[in-house]
């Protein structure tokens, strides 16, 4: 039983669990997405242009932290522009004439099960400025790992031969050289979506979001001790699950880990 609440921990974790779980998946999709992008074209052109671009923005999203990102992408996206909301999951009103169903937990699923657009539309507006903080700097290590590796893999004698055998340059880097990329960089994301599925503390308090880090935070502060065991039995199991979901993915990026 939690002290701060009066209710199961199981019920707390199975209640804010799932807003962790949504804002980490969006937030691993662009590390995944723009991450590979980035140093697959930091690497094609290297030396160049967008590879310095990509090396700055490394540096910056390795050395900024994440709370101070949170707070300024709060006063000039959310403030000045107006183009975002800054806190919550979903607008006060659209939860009071739009209630989503709750089945997953996971408001930008439910409400597209159930049709729910003005809910599905609100979740999405609120999920994009915390989804993009917590991925910024997990982004920028990827982007330099691909860029390193895709450099390594360029340079294999495999390469050389099916470039000579006149194949398609976007067939070589895509199929060939990206895939034997991927194997260290999917170490990376899984270590990084275990992590912030275990709670992203800093950026949830910034931008009030209703998950795990909140709630684990509160319950630091209120010395609640049964609930600060239920989330490290929680975010133990968490890592395993990732770990073991890295390693089924070693065996389809690279066919010789299956024998």
């Amino acid at each position: 039983m939690s002290i701060h609440t009066r209710r199961p921990v199981t019920q707390d974790l199975m209640d804010y669990f799932p807003a962790t779980v949504e804002l980490t998946t969006v937030a691993m999709a662009f590390t995944v997405i723009l991450g590979i992008l980035l140093g697959v074209v930091s690497a094609l052109h290297k030396d160049r242009a967008p590879d310095h671009a990509s090396r700055l923005y490394a540096l910056t999203g390795v050395a900024m932290p994440v709370f101070w990102l949170g707070i300024l992408a709060q006063l000039f996206i959310g403030h000045s522009l107006g183009i975002l909301p800054i806190s919550g999951r979903v607008d006060t009103m659209v939860e009071l004439f739009y209630p989503t169903k709750r089945i997953t937990g996971l408001f930008l699923i439910d409400s597209l099960i159930t049709g729910n657009i003005p809910a599905f539309i609100s979740a999405l507006s609120h999920i994009l400025l915390p989804a993009l903080t917590l991925s910024f700097a997990t982004l920028a290590i990827v982007s330099r790992m691909m860029r390193a590796l895709m450099l390594e893999v360029l340079d294999q004698d495999y390469i050389r031969t099916a470039k000579s055998l006149g194949l398609p340059s976007r067939l070589v880097v895509y199929k060939y050289a990206l895939r034997n990329a991927m194997i260290p960089v999917i170490t990376v994301i899984g270590l990084s979506f275990g992590y912030s599925l275990g709670g992203a503390f800093l950026v949830e308090t910034v931008f009030d979001w209703p998950g795990l880090g909140r709630y684990t935070t509160d319950s630091i502060v209120t010395l609640d001790y049964p609930a600060i065991l239920g989330v490290v039995v929680l975010t133990s199991i968490v890592y395993v699950l990732v770990n073991l979901v890295v390693d089924i993915l070693y065996a389809y990026l690279n066919p010789k880990i299956r024998y």
